[in-house]
């Protein structure tokens, strides 16, 4: 849900800058698992939207081909070394180590939220991991509730749905580059909803399968400039293909970090519980954020979101602790 995110919080955390995870609002990791590799691309059309949404984002930027680009700052911060060497000899008998590739979280959060929709009525518990290697980020994130699902006892689709505690199992794919204006991110992210009843080996990509695909465009303007931009759309397991786009603007007020948020749902959509064509704004939230510090070597981040549904008319507020 990358990934992101980074993140972790009241929404998933985008694995694509899993380096920076704690900091980012929003969050699938962020973060396709193995059915990826064989059917991300079966939907032609859905796969262009997405291309063309990247082309459109890198031209307003004036970013340069993709072959040109130069490797994103965390590729070189794997091979740089810290510390200053007082001799070449101790840097020979001493050398520092590498930054480390994997990183790893949990998020306890009141509600599961995520774009607006409410995923169950109790508190859950979100672990997420990722590993980097040659610029990417290969993550996992998920989401269990401290309740029964319930899922025998609702009408409610096997994804997004309001009416189960939903447990969800993730997997992303991601890649960032760095731009003189900013960060794009490219993630494919495999959602898969155990409480739903479907396999894990179930691939079919007519809606009744096991992983529902979706590949995302994301766009973080320099510190002069943090405006933030997604895009993102259903290509596999979604005869709606669901398309949602997003903006939102981080700053920050003492030692509290601030996000305001906006999203749309574009068109009519069984994933976004959308039952209009048109542009339905789904998800509008401000979102709070600072670290607790326990101890020297222990400080969760406390968030909090008071977050809007327009479409729905319905408002949640919802706390997440991140570890």
């Amino acid at each position: 849900m990358s990934f992101m995110n980074h993140a972790s919080s009241i929404e998933k955390p985008s694995l694509s800058i899993i380096p920076s995870a704690a900091a980012t609002a929003e969050f699938r990791p962020t973060v396709g698992r193995t059915v990826g590799s064989t059917v991300g691309l079966t939907n032609a059309g859905a796969l262009a939207r997405t291309i063309a949404l990247a082309a459109l984002l890198a031209t307003a930027m004036g970013a340069a081909p993709l072959a040109h680009a130069t490797e994103p700052a965390e590729t070189a911060t794997f091979a740089a070394q810290s510390g200053e060497a007082t001799s070449p000899a101790a840097t020979a008998e001493t050398p520092a180590a590498p930054a480390d590739r994997v990183t790893l979280g949990v998020d306890l959060v009141s509600r599961y939220v995520w774009r607006g929709q409410i995923y169950g009525d109790a508190p859950c518990f979100q672990p997420w991991a990722g590993v980097s290697l040659a610029g990417f980020t290969l993550g996992t994130w998920g989401s269990f509730a401290f309740a029964p699902v319930h899922s025998d006892t609702t009408d409610a689709p096997a994804g997004p749905a309001d009416a189960t505690n939903t447990t969800e199992v993730d997997m992303s794919l991601a890649r960032s580059l760095e731009l003189p204006s900013g960060t794009v991110t490219a993630t494919v992210t495999a959602y898969h909803f155990p409480s739903g009843g479907t396999s894990y080996f179930e691939f079919a990509g007519d809606g009744t399968g096991g992983h529902t695909i979706d590949a995302c465009v994301m766009y973080r303007g320099p510190a002069s400039l943090p405006l933030g931009l997604c895009g993102s759309v259903n290509i596999y397991n979604d005869d709606e293909h669901a398309a949602y786009v997003e903006t939102s603007w981080p700053f920050k007020t003492g030692s509290t970090d601030v996000s305001l948020t906006a999203g749309a749902a574009l068109g009519k959509s069984v994933w976004y519980g959308v039952e209009k064509s048109g542009v339905h704004f789904i998800h509008t939230a401000v979102t709070a954020s600072k670290p607790l510090k326990i101890t020297d070597g222990f400080a969760p981040t406390l968030k909090v979101s008071w977050v809007l549904n327009p479409y729905k008319e319905r408002v949640i507020l919802v706390a997440a602790l991140s570890l």
